[in-house]
């Protein structure tokens, strides 16, 4: 690995930034549709029409353009200037990395749809709201994780691998995307519907499980050719500690959902459960950081 450049910082806090976002997006999203049966402070907790919601929307959207004017600028070596070379920005957008970023912003102006359409001077009536939201958001959600698969290895791998990427980056966001309002829903509602949505995510963990170790075993067996490419190269090392991350990720899950639940059930404070998912929460952050050091500052060549 060379020099850690000016250029590279600024792409590796674009990449961290909008993973961050989409990932925020993503499980506010998943968890509003599990506490819509939820009572009134569960969904005042988590409303579609947030300001924090169109905070992660607008900045998110920022980041991933930003990654274009950056990348271009590396490209070019001529300073701030270099940034918005137009022969360039529009090579790159025809490439790989304009076609992610047009898949990112595409998700990114549907999610400015939905919550739009939720605010209160949209007249329409509460059941087409709803259904509209719905539909905006799983477009939103498609749309995100597609993007991920015009990234390194998986553009050489075919179909196959391009879904495979794709369907474990929406499984990984839905899960890792959820801690916050998790969090967010122990601190506003009351024990007894704190349980019941713990209980719903729980329930439904074990599929998003499946889907990330499936995908990911067949991603890991199509991106490494040997045991020492995953265990001497820089990339297969910084894998390695992502994967360690996740790991660890998934036992303060099945401590969550098989003691500290049924604790706070029988009337324990939620203090524990919040600590738990407070660490998960760090966990996500080094692991969105680990991703973004694989795909900008190392890349698959690294394992040469």
């Amino acid at each position: 690995m060379s020099g850690f450049s000016l250029w590279q910082a600024a792409e590796l806090l674009s990449r961290f930034w909008h993973y961050l976002a989409i990932a925020a997006l993503a499980g506010r999203l998943y968890i509003s549709l599990l506490a819509a049966a939820g009572n009134a402070n569960q969904r005042q907790a988590l409303s579609h029409n947030s300001p924090v919601f169109l905070f992660w929307v607008v900045t998110g959207a920022l980041a991933a353009a930003t990654l274009l004017f950056v990348q271009t600028g590396e490209i070019n070596q001529r300073g701030l200037a270099g940034m918005f070379d137009p022969l360039m920005l529009e090579i790159l957008w025809q490439s790989p990395t304009g076609q992610a970023l047009q898949f990112k912003l595409l998700g990114f102006a549907l999610l400015l749809l939905a919550w739009t359409s939720w605010q209160p001077w949209v007249q329409i009536s509460a059941n087409a709201r709803l259904l509209l939201y719905r539909g905006l958001a799983v477009l939103a959600l498609l749309a995100l994780a597609g993007s991920f698969a015009f990234y390194g290895h998986t553009l050489s791998q075919g179909v196959a691998a391009r879904l495979a990427v794709s369907a474990h980056v929406l499984a990984v966001l839905l899960w890792a995307g959820s801690l916050l309002p998790l969090l967010q829903a122990t601190q506003t509602s009351q024990t007894g519907e704190t349980v019941l949505l713990l209980r719903r995510f729980g329930q439904l963990a074990w599929t998003k499980l499946g889907i990330m170790l499936l995908t990911g075993s067949y991603l890991l067996y199509q991106l490494f050719d040997s045991w020492n490419e995953v265990l001497y190269s820089s990339y297969g090392r910084v894998f390695v500690g992502k994967l360690l991350l996740v790991l660890i990720l998934l036992g303060f899950a099945a401590l969550n959902k098989y003691r500290l639940v049924d604790r706070l059930e029988r009337g324990a404070t939620a203090r524990e459960l919040h600590r738990s998912i407070t660490a998960e929460a760090i966990l996500v952050l080094g692991i969105l950081g680990l991703t973004a050091v694989l795909t900008t500052v190392l890349g698959p060549e690294a394992m040469n």
